[in-house]
């Protein structure tokens, strides 16, 4: 069966960039440039709306949906070829442009002087960078479904962790996609429990959580354009998972974590059910400018750590702060820019294509 061309969701585009942006404002928060903790914003029962590791559990629900909305559009048999375009179109979506950066940072790391991070106050900053790594220790790096070695401090990319849990969750997609489309509540209810007997990662409910709300997305109906009491206790059910883990008593957190895993996980979800409803939230997303930023957010979350550690080394220890900052925003876009337009957007075309050549074989 030929692939569909499925109708392209553009305000999720747009949700995901914003996602990344907090993600990127996080790590700066970690390198010690501000801190929310300290301000004001802390204190706002809802400032899950700008929490940067609520935003990463967001990725995992936004995958999760994507990738099995896109599966039932293009692919609506399973099937051995269909299984295998998607597959080839996964591999050529994640991995050029993570090996791309890969070699770059290695190239530096390796013929360059190594920077450091002795004279930073971050404790963040001084775990990663810890070796320089020769070339079979980058081949093991590269293999990235593996970590090898699964140190953070010891890889090239050490935000790389949740391309790993990309790559497991999307091996096993079309198996969550295809088994589960009759009963997809039966879906987060396996992975729940699977998990709890530690069968499988943590992160991969939060990601069967999108694939579940995938699958029920044809049925939703047309999103509301006024607020209603509905929408209201999702938001108030967002805060309150969301709370468990940033205000609640130690016993309250880790029995929300015993029981939900992830109770930040389930806040991303129902976040990301919000966006499914609310039909002025979609308008207010699907603009140009936020479209584009999310196009280009995997190749934002791949350039901004490396270009912050070196901008953050001893190196530029005496340089204005104001300035490093300002290079930072400046070459992370230009970066993020660069690595889209020449591997990420070339890659992708040729997935579509070689997914395609599969599809029509006899």
């Amino acid at each position: 069966m030929d692939a569909l061309q499925p109708r392209r969701l553009h305000y999720l585009d747009a949700a995901r960039g914003i996602a990344v942006w907090l993600t990127i404002l996080l790590h700066l928060q970690y390198a010690g440039w501000f801190s929310f903790n300290t301000s004001a914003l802390a204190k706002f029962p809802f400032r899950l709306l700008w929490d940067g590791n609520l935003a990463i559990l967001f990725f995992f629900v936004h995958s999760g949906f994507i990738l099995t909305y896109r599966l039932q559009q293009e692919y609506t048999e399973a099937g051995f070829r269909n299984a295998a375009a998607y597959y080839v179109r996964r591999i050529l979506r994640l991995y050029p442009a993570y090996w791309c950066c890969l070699l770059l940072v290695f190239a530096y790391r390796h013929f360059a002087v190594a920077p450091a991070f002795t004279l930073s106050d971050s404790d963040w900053l001084r775990q990663y960078w810890q070796s320089t790594p020769d070339v079979s220790e980058l081949a093991g790096q590269a293999v990235l479904a593996i970590r090898i070695p699964n140190d953070p401090g010891l890889r090239l990319l050490p935000n790389d962790w949740t391309l790993t849990i990309e790559c497991l969750a999307s091996a096993i997609l079309p198996f969550m996609a295809w088994g589960f489309r009759r009963f997809p509540i039966l879906l987060p209810l396996l992975t729940w429990l699977l998990v709890q007997v530690q069968w499988l990662d943590p992160f991969l409910l939060d990601f069967s959580l999108g694939v579940t709300l995938a699958l029920y997305y044809p049925r939703m109906g047309t999103p509301v354009e006024r607020v209603g009491w509905k929408e209201i206790g999702l938001l108030l059910l967002a805060g309150f998972f969301w709370l468990t883990v940033e205000h609640f008593p130690v016993a309250g957190e880790n029995f929300a974590r015993a029981w939900f895993i992830h109770p930040k996980g389930w806040s991303a979800a129902i976040i990301f059910l919000l966006l499914l409803r609310i039909g002025f939230l979609q308008r207010w997303l699907d603009r140009s400018l936020l479209i584009t930023n999310g196009r280009v957010s995997y190749s934002l979350y791949l350039v901004h750590v490396p270009w912050l550690f070196f901008l953050w080394s001893d190196r530029f220890a005496g340089w204005n702060s104001g300035v490093r900052l300002l290079l930072f925003f400046s070459g992370t876009l230009v970066f993020a820019w660069l690595l889209h337009r020449f591997i990420e957007r070339p890659a992708l075309e040729l997935g579509r294509k070689w997914a395609n050549l599969l599809q029509k074989r006899n």
